[in-house]
């Protein structure tokens, strides 16, 4: 079936929900200056990677070589302009998980944007940002992202936060990968079927899927937020991940009052990130 005609991405569920207050579209130019305008706030300096697959708009901010680095990885953007219809740029309107870098004081910081977001060329395709945006290749590509960080930060591993669809990114990657220290998600689509099936949308076969690693990841420390009134990436969400890496494993759920889906994180971010991932039991990890 044509990717024009397939229904799957979590951003047209936010678009039905965001068209019906506003009734303007930020220019691609105005989504590039509002980045910028944000990044600048958290001196973060933009420097792109260039992987085998794409180049990956990122921002850094590296001041202390051999710490830890946290990396950000922004969610699905602006993928669809109808609930039909993808968008011809994916860039996101409003970029919350470079505003969560932003807000974030540790000395080694970056931010990684999705294929496509940022950058306007002939390596896009309409797949990448809808039905193919968890595809392997996708997936490697931002594997190849984090070698080159840890060489330029020298860093004694990753601290990996994801923003909604950044969020199954980030678990892809830590499934992959033995220098990740910790993970966290907010909004976090990790566990794409059941968020599927919950708004009984397509299945993605070219995607992968970070809840098929679950297991894997369990012993992973790691927190997962979700907003107590967003209505996209519901708790069940998160709740359906955590079932199936079975009872014994590292991973917290923790709901947040008055957070909806891109509303709600910002302010509050600087205290939830006080709630250091840590292992503990599934009876510990209540609402």
């Amino acid at each position: 079936m044509d990717a024009r005609r397939i229904f799957t991405a979590l951003g047209a569920l936010f678009l039905a929900l965001a068209m019906a207050a506003c009734s303007s579209i930020p220019t691609p130019q105005e989504r590039d200056a509002l980045a910028q305008d944000i990044a600048a706030r958290g001196n973060l300096q933009r420097h792109d990677i260039d992987t085998s697959v794409y180049p990956l708009a990122a921002w850094q901010r590296l001041t202390a070589p051999g710490k830890p680095l946290r990396v950000y990885i922004e969610g699905d953007g602006f993928a669809w302009r109808t609930r039909h219809d993808p968008s011809p740029d994916p860039t996101p309107t409003d970029p919350v998980a470079l505003r969560l870098a932003a807000a974030d004081d540790a000395p080694n910081v970056a931010y990684l944007a999705r294929p496509c977001q940022y950058r306007r060329g002939g390596e896009c395709s309409v797949a990448d940002w809808t039905d193919e945006r968890f595809a392997p290749r996708i997936i490697d590509s931002y594997n190849q992202a984090l070698d080159a960080l840890a060489a330029s930060a020298h860093s004694s591993g990753f601290e990996l936060v994801g923003f909604s669809g950044g969020a199954n990114v980030a678990g892809l990657l830590a499934a992959r990968r033995r220098d990740v220290l910790n993970l966290r998600s907010v909004a976090g689509d990790i566990d794409n079927r059941a968020f599927l099936d919950l708004h009984r949308l397509s299945a993605m076969p070219r995607s992968l899927d970070m809840a098929d690693e679950a297991q894997k990841l369990a012993a992973l420390p790691q927190i997962h937020f979700t907003g107590a009134k967003d209505r996209i990436v519901q708790r069940a969400v998160a709740d359906s991940f955590r079932a199936k890496a079975g009872d014994d494993n590292c991973i917290a759920v923790r709901e947040v009052a008055g957070a909806e889906h891109e509303k709600g994180w910002v302010a509050q971010w600087p205290e939830l990130l006080r709630a250091a991932p840590a292992c503990k039991t599934r009876g510990e990890n209540g609402r």
